[in-house]
């Protein structure tokens, strides 16, 4: 990056496409992966922190923390600072609602941890002693902890909270970097080289060493080698002098990268094959979905927040009028929903569920955020509502998804709507519901008003029995059943269809198969963009199989799997699992 000189940092956009730097002569900017397209953004300021959903950059400058967009702007000033006291090393939090730094006290002549909410209130101190030279704070992949160097040596960690700190048995260096997974700590000593350990101080070893001292280790998104620079032995005051090495985390198979001395000080992998996509709740994840896929729209679809019956249908529907599906509160419209009304220019607003389910008070709401038409999708009861979502459907709905979609068991009632909700948008194809031993009257009237002539049932006997398999035949249609022996098996079984209906493996969508609220918006999301959807376990692959291997059986063909939800939702093991099923 010409404009800078000799640049000492790099971060990665969480997108892969672009990264931000920072230089020796100060400044921060920006350029693409590729190395085109390069653009200051600030001329003054280090260490710049990208915001999870790449809209922002973090960093420090004249002694404050500030933050920019991406694209650019202004900086604005996050923090203040008064006698002589000065913040540096900003570090976003997963959820990208807050930011730690550290803050050098001119008083105690050391630095301590802080926090601020990502609007620039409620700074406050989270712990103190932290490093002498600056150590920047690093985040748990799941937002729990937050790493950082004492001042006496040896790493800590400490809550968000400010709940009592505690030491890592063992880890006495520098640059501590979580695993993508949370479990363990990578940190350097010195010329000692880059250690390993797991947070209770067990499994500590060496995992690299090189010549001279070694700097910045790095983790590969699939948690198995660790990037890191180092050299040379003797480098007196050219430091930044470095090569790039890799190693697996027993230490074997380590590899020079770099051939002679590089004037580039750090390194970084880059993000690999797994994105994330999330708000602060379900609201906001499904307002991040839509930003994801939509650049504008000129209709939306809203469901009730708080239940998942309406939204059940509401996939073909979104993908039928050309836009997302949002969820909103019942009694007002989210500001967040509004905004993003506002960003796409939406003039229609589809409403799915009666005034119980969204209130008259979200229409006018919806009115004020500029939508013209408001339209109501309802009915008595939520196969009623079904229903009048499958007559959206011009010329009628010849085929149509039929799901369990009502239990007393909250993880029921849903998953395997949510599994076929993107091929059912994509092929136009409406989802009707049932319960397990009930075809209810307003979903067979369904079935013979629209003309349908044949029904693919969504899951196994457990959900749809074979008794309303054959109410539905009665009505003189044929009826097929796509199930398998776990919602797993039967959302691989729905994505195999999907690809041959020629929706595209090459991204992939996943959504918690064991909690609903951040998977409803998933569906029209995947059909915009011909990508697939599954169902994953929440703890990690390993606990949807089938998942795991359609993604390992199409490890050449998938480009991009996007996370849906936060590492609350799907946790950061599930991210590594994909990774390393992809290879």
């Amino acid at each position: 990056m010409t404009t800078l000189g000799y640049y000492t940092s790099v971060a990665w956009s969480p997108d892969g496409d672009r990264l931000a730097l920072s230089g020796f002569a100060g400044g921060i900017g920006i350029v693409a992966a590729d190395g085109g397209g390069e653009r200051a953004l600030s001329a003054t300021g280090h260490s710049p922190a990208w915001s999870p959903d790449g809209g922002r950059i973090a960093f420090a400058d004249s002694d404050r923390i500030v933050v920019v967009d991406a694209d650019g702007g202004t900086p604005q000033r996050l923090t203040t600072v008064i006698d002589g006291d000065s913040d540096t090393a900003p570090a976003w939090s997963p959820q990208g609602t807050r930011l730690a730094f550290l803050r050098y006290s001119e008083s105690e002549l050391g630095y301590d941890l802080w926090l601020v909410e990502a609007d620039g209130t409620a700074p406050r101190k989270v712990a103190d002693e932290v490093a002498g030279a600056p150590s920047e704070p690093v985040w748990s992949p799941d937002g729990s902890r937050i790493a950082f160097v004492r001042a006496q040596g040896g790493i800590a960690l400490a809550a968000p909270d400010g709940a009592a700190v505690t030491e890592v048995p063992g880890a006495a260096g520098d640059s501590p970097v979580w695993s993508p997974d949370g479990a363990e700590i990578a940190f350097v000593r010195g010329e000692a080289g880059v250690w390993v350990t797991g947070l209770d101080g067990g499994g500590l070893r060496q995992a690299g060493d090189g010549p001279g001292a070694k700097f910045d280790p790095t983790w590969s998104p699939d948690g198995t080698r660790i990037a890191f620079t180092a050299g040379p032995a003797d480098s007196g005051c050219e430091c930044y002098l470095t090569n790039v090495y890799t190693t697996a985390l027993d230490g074997t198979g380590q590899r020079q990268l770099t051939d002679g001395l590089s004037e580039r000080f750090g390194t970084t992998f880059s993000p690999g094959f797994v994105r994330r996509i999330a708000g602060a709740a379900r609201i906001e994840t499904s307002v991040e979905v839509s930003r994801t896929v939509f650049e504008s729209a000129t209709a939306v679809v809203l469901a009730r927040a708080d239940a998942y019956p309406d939204a059940l249908a509401g996939a073909p529907v979104a993908t039928g009028v050309g836009g997302p599906l949002l969820l909103s509160g019942r009694e007002t419209l989210h500001p967040a929903v509004a905004d993003e009304v506002g960003r796409l220019g939406a003039t229609t607003a589809y409403l799915l569920g009666d005034s119980s389910a969204l209130s008259a008070q979200v229409e006018a709401d919806l009115r004020t955020a500029g939508v013209e038409d408001v339209v109501r999708i309802a009915g008595a009861n939520r196969y009623a509502t079904a229903a009048a979502a499958a007559t959206r459907e011009p010329g009628g709905a010849r085929a149509v998804y039929v799901v369990e979609g009502a239990h007393a068991d909250p993880g029921r009632g849903w998953p395997d709507a949510v599994s076929v909700s993107a091929l059912a948008a994509f092929q136009g194809r409406p989802i009707l519901l049932v319960e397990r031993d009930r075809l209810p009257d307003e979903t067979r009237r369904a079935l013979v008003d629209l003309g349908v002539t044949e029904v693919t049932i969504v899951g196994g006997t457990a959900a749809v029995s074979d008794g309303v398999a054959a109410a539905i035949a009665a009505e003189s249609v044929t009826v097929d059943r796509l199930a398998g022996a776990t919602r797993y098996e039967t959302s691989r079984l729905v994505a195999e269809r999907a690809a041959q209906a020629g929706m595209s493996p090459a991204t992939v969508w996943l959504a918690a198969g064991g909690n609903w609220p951040d998977s409803l918006a998933a569906g029209p999301a995947a059909a915009a963009g011909g990508g697939i959807l599954l169902l994953a376990a929440g703890t990690g692959l390993q606990g949807s199989p089938p998942t795991r291997d359609w993604l390992a059986d199409r490890a050449g063909a998938v480009a991009r799997v996007w996370l849906v939800g936060g590492p609350d939702v799907l946790r950061p093991t599930v991210a590594v699992g994909a990774e390393r099923a992809l290879g």
